[in-house]
């Protein structure tokens, strides 16, 4: 019979050795899951980040159009149409985070209070009033950032081929049968010379 002591011993390391092995599981498993809850983190504030600059760009565009559609709605002498129009982009340029589309945030909360100070007014200058409207658009076209156009390879291209080197003629070799002369015309008044026999 075998030893008890041995045996109570032998199950008492074999509890040990399970939980043991038990906690390295789990902790490689919690580091794992730390791991990926921090990559979907990151990677959940990279879209966040995408969409906010997505809509910015898109507020910074309606507020372009509007500019521009305020400058032809001068024009055109529609006073309160261009006010609303001025009004309508003023609105699309507030709350803008500059900084976050590559924009200079001083000079961008500058030019959109003064556009929010302006008023269209029928008895002032009118030429006056659109050069200051067309002013601004001008204003926000230069704070935008100047994205580089993509660089596009040219293909190379082909050489012309060379002309291949022309090869002399052979000499007659030995023994080949030259070509027969061609016979020559006799001259007016001059009898020709018989041909000699063939050997």
């Amino acid at each position: 019979m075998k030893n008890p002591m041995r045996v109570l011993a032998v199950v008492v390391i074999l509890i040990f050795v399970g939980i043991a092995l038990y906690w390295v599981g789990l902790s490689q498993g919690r580091s794992q899951l730390e791991a990926e809850r921090k990559t979907f983190n990151s990677q959940l504030e990279q879209m966040n980040s995408k969409l906010v600059s997505a809509e910015y760009n898109s507020r910074l565009n309606q507020a372009r159009f509007l500019l521009c559609r305020t400058v032809l709605d001068l024009d055109q002498r529609n006073f309160g149409l261009a006010n609303t129009r001025l009004n309508e982009a003023s609105a699309a340029l507030g709350n803008i985070n500059a900084a976050m589309i590559g924009v200079d945030q001083g000079r961008f909360d500058a030019l959109r209070k003064e556009i929010a100070a302006t008023e269209i007014n029928v008895a002032l200058n009118l030429e006056e009033q659109r050069g200051r409207v067309f002013s601004f658009s001008e204003q926000l076209e230069a704070l935008l950032p100047r994205t580089p156009p993509p660089s596009v390879a040219l293909p190379p291209v082909p050489r012309p081929a060379s002309a291949p080197a022309q090869t002399p003629a052979p000499a007659a070799q030995q023994g080949q049968t030259a070509a027969p002369a061609q016979p020559v015309s006799p001259v007016p008044g001059q009898t020709a010379a018989p041909a000699p026999p063939a050997k």
